[in-house]
């Protein structure tokens, strides 16, 4: 019994240390999820470009706050080499659908219904929100929404990593 109980403990432990941790500075564990529009959605599709990737859930009042400024957000920067990807962990396809229809988002929008990769990303708070640079590094994380604050600090970091080459 009490070496089954060892292993057992050795195996959580090698477990967790295989965990990838995302965290600033670190590289951002890249993903394969289905879009709402079936597209097919993955970070590595994007490598060379500066990414805002956010975790949301429908029944997150924030989140619904911050989706359509990052619509807005991300019609400003349409063309500058920054691309935008939301991940919708709702059980329920038609939560996420039913959202993006009311607010009318254009913002790409995949599902990861099991939370597989919400999990990877140890998401501290919905949302959270993850400012990758072009070479897959994170740069900043954002736990919650606080409006206009918030969207200024995305501005500035995304013009950040865009001025370096």
């Amino acid at each position: 019994m009490r070496s089954s109980l060892i292993w057992i403990a050795l195996g959580v432990l090698c477990a967790s240390g295989a965990r990838a941790e995302v965290g600033k500075g670190k590289r951002a564990v890249d993903f394969n999820l289905t879009a709402l529009d079936g597209k097919k959605v993955s970070l590595a599709a994007h490598k060379g470009k500066v990414v805002l990737l956010d975790f949301w859930a429908s029944w997150c009042a924030p989140c619904k706050q911050e989706l359509p400024e990052l619509e807005r957000l991300k019609q400003a920067y349409e063309g500058k080499g920054v691309v935008f990807i939301t991940i919708n962990i709702d059980k329920e396809r038609s939560n996420a659908a039913q959202i993006v229809e009311r607010l009318k988002l254009t913002l790409p929008v995949a599902l990861d219904p099991e939370g597989t990769v919400a999990e990877q990303y140890e998401l501290p708070t919905m949302p959270t929100s993850f400012v990758i640079d072009r070479a897959g590094i994170v740069r900043h994380i954002h736990e919650g929404f606080r409006g206009a604050e918030d969207i200024g600090k995305f501005k500035r970091e995304l013009d950040e990593l865009l001025a370096a080459k």
